[in-house]
């Protein structure tokens, strides 16, 4: 499924943690969709060559690492007993960075790579890098990658007996997501597609700062996108393998309720456009001359307009429960309470305001088939809705 405006920016990295039942090994196993053996608990990994499409995979060490740091199933289980002896022990940070669909996928290979040697082996970091497709059930511009970190430096031949700690301050984290977002922004430049760089470069931000920056360029679609959008959160490995197998869980069942409150946002915002446009078609068909004719043209204003308010109250009715911050329009009286609308009738109400939008269109005609007598353009037709969903996802 596509949805409509879109920042495929995502960076997150978090520690794997013993506490929390969490392996290197077995996490590298998903990312790179293979089968590991783990020394530690002394059993192989799940198979996961079979969980979705590996568009590229690579390890990137410091110049002069030791030869088995390319082999993914002796590097995890290194990094795993250097914390053996920890019952919270981290043995690594996984990554997971979102990448443009712009780009195709030589450029997202290159971006990609040169974010792994730069940020990271040069700074004495191990990162093992696998690329994933957009799952065939979701947003076929999720494109993505899995990082996969060391936690200690080299020491000759091995791993440390220390941890390197400034590679765990909040403020190491902001810098890699700047740095993300700096070199999504080039690549999409080099690309020629300079709308979506700007967006890139200002990925790393909140919402309401790239709002703020949106409307400071006069990118008003993507900033009108942002305007109170909820924050969407990865599924993680667990959720995602549920799903896949057709179960659910309360993280899922979070995720899919943000989702859906944003995109109701989304079509109110897209109303509020097309409810704009028929109030400049309305003004326009009162006046004398035009290059319109409109078979009682007030009245079916007017009527369309209505409707479309109806639509846009009931889904405020919808969305007001969640208390996610939005600021309804109120309707002309209170309607009594109602229960929200079940998906399937939600869906029949968006396709009847399909229906009556193409209906209205057909309303309009020319008076010359050949174009206004003056030679200008001046036609207008309803506004079309628009807006969509970031986050990678999210």
């Amino acid at each position: 499924m596509t949805r409509g405006v879109i920042c495929g920016y995502h960076c997150t990295a978090k520690p794997l943690s013993f506490g929390k039942g969490q392996s290197a090994v077995h996490t590298a196993a998903y990312n790179a969709r293979e089968r590991l053996y783990q020394e530690l608990e002394g059993r192989a990994s799940r198979d996961y060559s079979r969980e979705g499409e590996v568009l590229f995979k690579g390890i990137f060490a410091p110049d002069g690492a030791p030869e088995w740091t390319q082999d993914r199933q002796e590097l995890w289980n290194r990094a795993e007993a250097a914390e053996r002896q920890k019952k919270n022990g981290q043995p690594a940070r996984n990554m997971i960075v979102g990448l443009p669909h712009e780009l195709n996928q030589q450029e997202r290979e290159w971006m990609l790579k040169d974010f792994a040697r730069e940020t990271f082996a040069r700074k004495g970091m191990i990162a093992d890098v696998a690329m994933h497709a957009p799952d065939a059930k979701g947003d076929e511009r999720n494109y993505h990658a899995h990082i996969l970190l060391t936690m200690r430096k080299l020491d000759g031949e091995e791993f440390a007996k220390t941890k390197c700690r400034e590679w765990n301050q909040k403020e190491q984290l902001a810098e890699w997501r700047e740095q993300w977002a700096s070199k999504g922004a080039k690549a999409l430049h080099r690309a020629g597609h300079p709308v979506a760089a700007e967006r890139w470069r200002h990925g790393h931000k909140t919402y309401a700062e790239q709002r703020a920056a949106a409307l400071e360029r006069g990118d008003n679609e993507f900033a009108e996108s942002l305007g109170n959008r909820e924050p969407t959160f990865h599924k993680g490995v667990k959720s995602t393998a549920l799903e896949r197998s057709g179960g659910s869980n309360e993280r899922l069942e979070r995720l899919k309720e943000v989702i859906e409150r944003n995109d109701i946002r989304l079509e109110m915002s897209a109303l509020d456009r097309e409810v704009a446009e028929l109030e400049r078609q309305r003004a326009r068909g009162t006046g004398s001359g035009g290059d319109l004719e409109w078979t009682d043209r007030a009245g079916m204003v007017a009527q369309q307009h209505s409707a479309m308010k109806a639509f846009r109250d009931l889904r405020t009715e919808q969305l007001a429960p969640s208390g996610a911050g939005v600021t309804p329009t109120p309707p002309a009286s209170k309607p009594e309470a109602a229960e929200p609308a079940p998906a399937d009738k939600q869906a029949e109400m968006t396709d009847a305001r399909a229906e009556r939008l193409a209906k209205l269109q057909k309303m309009f005609k020319r008076k010359d088939e050949s174009g206004p007598e003056d030679g200008n353009d001046n036609s207008h037709s309803p506004g079309r809705g628009g807006g969509g969903r970031g986050g990678r996802t999210r």
